[in-house]
């Protein structure tokens, strides 16, 4: 018999013959034989399994000095226990000696009690299980250390103690330090290579601010504290138009009296100074304020060495019939007092100007041009169609005009207060008096009643 097989508990029957029962126990033998690779007609030393009541106690592999090699197969070689899944040999169990395990293993439940598993197998080679502090690798061998070096992007320092404000700086090459926060206000300065940071005072040293420090325009109003700009921080000169932007510099951000005259400015404060006063050194390099004088005086030096001051404007006593004029030729010199001459009298002093006017206008205004200058004084002579009827007047500045009036035949009328008559009789006439004297002539007001008609000459002799 061979495999495969099978068995039939069904047989032998309890009538079957001696011989049938025999040769079916035969066939029994070499089933389990076969079923269980039972070596034939060897002696069995060691048995298979072993049974209790409650089952399957144990199962006996012998050595057989090999690995399995069917699929399917469990065999034992030497100290390990060996599965064929099909592929290949696989240990199930084996002595705690080093084992290679290949493929994808995992431990779901129990303890690793094996040593550490080393770098190149993933592991760490270290046993960390008492260590606090950050792992690094060098050349593949695992350390802990307390910090992080700076050589692997770390400070080297336990900073978790260290306060609010500190700043990290190198204390020396690849060594971190703090700086304790230094006082408010302070900027962080440097000292240059080979020494360690500090905190200094941003306050400029006394006389440090000069022209060559500011950019143009870079002085604004957001950029100074109220009260700061004081002498000592200005150099001498140091302020300059090109340094300033438009309206920025404000009574606030200057500190009293802080912009000297060596600075540019006048050392005092001069925010309660009464309008009109009027700047002046009292002294060598001294700025001081002259408090307004009476309306009309003018400023008068008192000469080196000596404040100015308010003083009137008179001009000593002078003899009568002389003016304070330019001299009377030649070139332009100071004036003096003199008398006139008849170059300082103008050229043109009367000016006759003649004009018609139709007297049978409405009552309104007559403006006369033409005189060249405004004139002071006038007569006005004045016909009418070349009749006897007229009058002549005449008027001084005041324009309170004199005259006198002629009527039909040799008779003359006086006239108060009016520069011309033109009486036709009946009622109808016109009478003018001088409105104004002005830059080119003059300008009168006529009145007319009744219906005068007609055309009046006006001749008039303009005086300057």
């Amino acid at each position: 018999m061979a495999l495969p097989t099978s068995i039939n508990n069904a047989t032998p029957l309890g009538s079957a013959s001696p011989a049938t029962i025999d040769d079916q126990f035969r066939d029994l033998k070499l089933f389990l034989t076969d079923l269980f690779g039972v070596p034939n007609a060897t002696n069995i030393s060691a048995n298979v399994m072993t049974v209790v009541a409650g089952g399957l106690d144990s199962i006996n592999f012998a050595n057989s000095g090999a690995n399995a090699a069917v699929a399917g197969e469990l065999q034992r070689n030497g100290a390990n226990l060996t599965f064929h899944d099909g592929t290949s040999a696989r240990t199930t169990v084996w002595a705690e000696t080093t084992q290679t395990v290949s493929g994808n293993k995992t431990f779901s439940a129990g303890v690793w009690n094996g040593t550490a598993v080393g770098s190149q197998y993933g592991g760490t080679g270290q046993n960390t299980s008492a260590n606090t502090g950050v792992p690094s690798i060098s050349s593949g061998t695992w350390s802990v250390s307390s910090t992080l070096s700076p050589t692997l992007g770390g400070t080297g320092q336990n900073f978790s103690a260290t306060a609010q404000g500190n700043t990290l700086y190198f204390s020396s090459a690849g060594t971190v330090a703090a700086l304790s926060p230094g006082t408010s206000g302070y900027f962080l300065k440097t000292q240059g290579a080979g020494a360690n940071p500090v905190w200094a005072d941003a306050t400029p040293a006394d006389g440090s601010i000069t022209t060559a420090k500011l950019a143009d325009s870079s002085v604004t109003t957001a950029k100074i504290s109220d009260s700061n700009v004081t002498t000592a921080k200005l150099a001498d000169s140091s302020i300059t138009t090109a340094k300033i932007t438009d309206a920025n510099i404000t009574t606030a951000k200057l500190a009293d009296s802080s912009v000297t005259p060596a600075k540019g400015g006048t050392g005092q404060n001069f925010s309660t100074t009464a309008q009109g006063s009027t700047l002046y050194f009292s002294g060598t390099g001294t700025v001081a304020a002259l408090a307004p004088g009476t309306s009309g005086q003018f400023l008068k030096t008192q000469g080196a060495g000596a404040n100015p001051a308010w003083a009137n404007a008179t001009d000593e006593n002078q003899s009568a019939n002389l003016v304070k004029s330019g001299p009377s030729s030649g070139a332009a010199a100071a004036p003096t007092y003199r008398a006139l001459v008849q170059a300082d009298l103008p050229a043109t002093r009367f000016k006759v100007v003649s004009t018609t006017y139709d007297i049978s206008t409405a009552s309104g205004t007559l403006a006369i041009t033409g005189s060249g200058f405004t004139p002071t004084a006038c007569i006005v002579f004045t016909t009418i169609n070349s009749a006897v009827t007229g009058s002549y007047g005449f008027a001084g500045t005041d324009k309170g005009a004199k005259g006198m009036q002629s009527v039909a035949g040799p008779v003359f009328n006086a006239m108060n207060g009016q520069i011309l008559i033109v009486d036709q009789g009946g009622g109808a006439n016109i009478i003018a008096t001088i409105s104004s004297y002005d830059s080119n002539g003059m300008t009168l007001s006529i009145t007319k009643s009744g219906s005068p008609t007609g055309t009046a000459t006006i001749t008039v002799l303009f005086i300057l």
